[in-house]
């Protein structure tokens, strides 16, 4: 569980830079966000990395009822510098390794 994440559900760039805060559990190729205002979770389809101000966010594409969604998750540690230092490629590394081959897809 990775506790301290920044959510928003669409790429873009505005004030504040997140929808929501919460948890991101990451576990067998699923993730699930809990968040303060909603939740979201779905079997992982890709993980990519998505430029947005000065702030490289991780995109994960899902699968929720059939459908294909994008979330897009940060590392809110230090106000957001835990991103930038390190925080989201970790977050990144740890969502790709639990992600399927692209042959299971």
């Amino acid at each position: 569980m990775t506790k301290g994440v920044w959510y928003r559900s669409s790429a873009g760039v505005g004030i504040p830079a997140y929808e929501d805060r919460g948890e991101l559990a990451i576990e067998q190729g699923t993730i699930k966000f809990a968040g303060k205002k909603q939740s979201v979770s779905g079997r992982i389809r890709s993980v990519g990395r998505q430029q947005m101000g000065m702030n490289r966010w991780v995109h994960v594409r899902y699968e929720n009822d059939g459908k294909t969604r994008d979330s897009y998750f940060m590392d809110s540690g230090l106000l957001g510098w835990a991103g930038i230092l390190g925080g989201n490629k970790r977050l990144a590394e740890k969502l790709e390794a639990s992600s399927p081959p692209a042959a299971d897809l």
